[in-house]
């Protein structure tokens, strides 16, 4: 008898933790946690400038000294999401310097009243 009264105590807890776990903040939601974010990503990417195995910075005839960088500002934040639109369809571009690429067209709604879409 005492499995059958635990099974659903153990349902309750398991609902109980997950739906706490998923009501936490975002760590990147807060602005310590964006700017903290920012540092380690700009912080990635000077280390694999340094010592990457892409890095052209290798070569004995090139020096790196650091990535320059703005300070990281909350004010510049954008936050959106990107939705496919209803009618999927192929664009083809071609990005300066580079060879043609396929992109699914998107729409970026609600970044300050406005709605953007890339060309098609």
């Amino acid at each position: 008898m005492k499995s059958s009264k635990t099974i659903p105590v153990i349902l309750v807890v398991v609902v109980l933790a997950l739906i706490i776990f998923l009501m936490r903040p975002n760590q990147e939601s807060t602005d310590e946690g964006y700017v903290a974010h920012i540092q380690k990503e700009r912080s990635e990417m000077e280390t694999f400038m340094k010592r990457g195995a892409g890095s052209p910075f290798l070569q004995d005839t090139l020096s790196f000294d650091s990535l320059k960088f703005f300070p990281a500002d909350i004010r510049y934040r954008i936050k959106a999401k990107l939705k496919p639109i209803e009618t999927k369809k192929w664009l083809s571009y071609q990005p300066a310097m580079a060879r043609n690429r396929n992109i699914w067209n998107m729409l970026l709604p609600n970044l300050n009243w406005m709605v953007y879409k890339i060309n098609c």
